[in-house]
This record gives C-alpha cells, sequence and structure tokens, in this order.
C-alpha cells in the first residue's frame, strides 16, 4: 500500500509539471522568466536565450557558434573533436583566462560548469554529444 502511495505522489507531482510548462497548440513550454526559455522542438524541449543574452554573448564574440570551456576540461575537448570533424567554425571563450566570461556563463547563462556552448539563440549547457549534433544539424 505504501509503494501505491508513492507511486501515485510521484505521477501526481510528474503530471504537474508536464501541465504546467506544456501548453497545447504551441511551441514554448515555459514563458521566459529571465535570459533563457524552453522551448519544445521534434526532439524535444530546448534551452533559448533571449535576443538581449545573445547580444551579450555577442560581446565576447558574434561567432554563431561560441563555447566557454577551458584547456584542462574533457568534456570541452569532446565538443572541439566534434565541431573540427564537422568543420563548424567556432569560437572558445577559456573562463579561466577571463573572470567576466566565467561570471557571465554562471549567472546569466545559469550554467555552473564546462563546456556551456550558444549556437545562436540554442543553449547547451554542459556536454551532451546527442544534444550537440542535434543543434549542429539545424544551424
Amino acid at each position: 500500500m505504501k509503494r501505491l502511495f508513492v507511486a501515485v505522489c510521484v505521477l501526481s507531482i510528474a503530471y504537474a509539471g508536464y501541465s504546467r510548462f506544456h501548453k497545447k497548440g504551441t511551441t514554448e513550454v515555459a514563458q521566459a522568466t529571465g535570459p533563457t526559455s524552453v522551448a519544445m522542438e521534434a526532439n524535444g524541449p530546448v534551452l533559448r536565450i533571449s535576443a538581449e543574452t545573445r547580444a551579450q554573448v555577442d560581446k565576447f564574440s558574434a561567432e554563431k557558434v561560441v563555447m566557454f570551456g577551458a584547456s584542462w576540461c574533457g568534456y570541452c575537448a569532446a565538443n572541439r573533436k566534434i565541431f573540427a570533424e564537422r568543420g563548424v567554425r567556432y569560437v572558445e571563450i577559456d573562463i579561466d583566462r577571463d573572470p567576466a566570461a566565467l561570471a557571465f556563463m554562471q549567472q546569466t547563462l545559469g550554467s555552473p560548469g564546462v563546456p556551456t556552448t550558444v549556437l545562436g539563440t540554442r543553449l547547451i549547457p554542459g556536454y551532451s554529444a546527442q544534444e550537440l549534433e542535434s543543434a549542429l544539424k539545424r544551424l
């Protein structure tokens, strides 16, 4: 009986979260309350940055693909490899050499660590080869 109660609670919370963010007939999942929002695409939800936030990214580099990374980061190296294999032009901002970039990445983009990749207005915090590949197809 206790397991059934726990299962019902978990499902109720999951449904409440789903219904709060999913609006029928729209592609926007959540209203932008800050520099980022969640948008629904064919492969699922993705993070988007606002035009104002993209303008702030452009102060670091106007390149369409910008990666906030570090030389010691293995996941950053994996991102670099994907970019090289696909011939993607990008700019890497080294957070160890640029304290303002670190602060921007953490405070404005809301990403606690590297790599944090911005592709146009799409934000990929952390490393996900699948998400990065999907985003690169849409560039």
